[in-house]
């Protein structure tokens, strides 16, 4: 996540990749239109969300994190497009999305 803007930013990390592995908030579908099942655990928040919950970046500058998507998703071998669905607590717009290739043995 970037900050462009000249003051501190901050989001939710809940239903975002920087709180790994706890709900659903991405959308993976293969290339014939099937949908990844989602197998990892799911959260019931308390509301609103404690301030550790925030992640702050600073003025120009950016946050990122590295995660694996198959922890908590049924992905066999094949083309997939990946998109973020998150949003809603987080305040990060659901709006990119990348396409990967999956290899298999």
């Amino acid at each position: 996540m970037a900050n462009h803007s000249d003051t501190m930013q901050r989001f939710c990390k809940w239903e975002t990749p920087f709180e790994p592995f706890l709900g659903k908030y991405m959308e993976i579908i293969d290339v014939q239109g099937n949908e990844a099942e989602f197998t990892g655990p799911m959260a019931k928040r308390m509301m609103p969300p404690p301030e550790e919950s925030y992640i702050q970046v600073p003025p120009h500058d950016s946050v990122s994190t590295v995660f694996n998507l198959a922890k908590n998703y049924s992905i066999k071998p094949g083309k997939y497009t990946v998109k973020y669905t998150g949003g809603g607590i987080s305040g990060l717009e659901p709006d990119n999305e990348i396409k990967i290739v999956v290899l298999g043995k």
